[in-house]
């Protein structure tokens, strides 16, 4: 897991992908990403706008992959995300390999406040809840990446 404020991306250059998608989210038109997100890297990179309703913790769910990175970057108001180490969890399913994705239950290990221009970066081992409020309900404006790894 990472977290820190984009603007320090030079920090993680070194690190495989995260440097270079860190590097190109500063660089975006935000408004220019389609509703169908876009696609660099070969496929490697995926990246969505979207705007989530957070919600109470005990309303959510884990979620983990095993083949790409979240890296989860808020534009405008406040999400709670709760990270939790994926052995340390229940699965409330099988995992879906076609989707890679698993869901699981469980307590937090780190409840992190994602505010605008922070990200939170979540490795295939960490697995997080997402659209968890701070206070109280609202709507967040956020990018979500996906990087694959292998």
């Amino acid at each position: 897991m990472i977290f820190d404020e984009l603007s320090h991306w030079p920090d993680y250059q070194y690190i495989p992908r995260v440097g270079v998608v860190l590097k190109l989210m500063c660089a975006l038109d935000i408004n220019g990403i389609p509703a169908d997100g876009l696609v660099f890297l070969d496929g490697a990179v995926r990246i969505s706008r979207i705007f989530v309703h957070t919600k109470p913790a005990q309303q959510g769910q884990y979620e983990a992959h095993q083949k790409y990175m979240d890296i989860h970057l808020t534009l405008q108001g406040t999400e709670v995300i709760h990270v939790a180490p994926v052995h340390g969890l229940s699965a409330v399913s099988a995992f879906d390999t076609e989707k890679d994705i698993g869901f699981y239950q469980g307590d937090p290990l780190a409840a992190v406040t994602v505010t605008k221009g922070h990200f939170l970066a979540c490795y295939p081992q960490d697995a997080h809840k997402v659209c968890v409020c701070k206070y109280k309900p609202e709507t967040v404006e956020k990018l979500i990446v996906k990087v694959r790894l292998d």
